[in-house]
């Protein structure tokens, strides 16, 4: 009876663990995005042309191997006040660990290749460096 509730009680233990990992997407998503965070938002001469571009980003960007952080994608209209500046067709994301990361960013064939195939094609960029390190008073 003892060796029974044991062999149950293992059982389901296991079970449980296979169903907490199962879950489990696999992605962590870390808390600190980086020492360096390249916002970019970008408006299209023709915004159709939204699906294109961000597939890609996707593609050119994500890839990257310094890149620690990424996302791409639309205007999110959360129904807050004009503050929000939602006049962009697409937005993106971009974290590194340090400088030199940015730097091996913006100097891979990924994204000289983007620039090259999309820039004709923008109406307006607008690029936001953002450190993530304490200010010293």
């Amino acid at each position: 009876m003892i060796k029974t509730a044991r062999t149950s009680i293992l059982c389901s233990l296991g079970a449980l663990l296979i169903c907490a990992g199962g879950c489990s997407t696999g992605q962590q998503t870390p808390h600190d995005p980086g020492t360096i965070n390249h916002v970019v938002l970008i408006t299209l001469n023709d915004p159709s042309d939204a699906a294109e571009l961000q597939a890609d980003c996707d593609e050119m960007l994500s890839t990257i191997p310094s890149v620690t952080v990424y996302a791409c994608g639309a205007h999110v209209d959360a129904g807050r006040n004009s503050a929000v500046d939602d006049q962009y067709t697409l937005g993106l994301l971009v974290s590194f660990e340090d400088m030199p990361g940015y730097t091996e960013y913006l100097e891979h064939p990924g994204h000289l290749a983007l620039l090259a195939k999309w820039k004709p094609r923008f109406a307006g960029l607008k690029i936001y460096d953002i450190g993530n390190e304490p200010l010293t008073r």
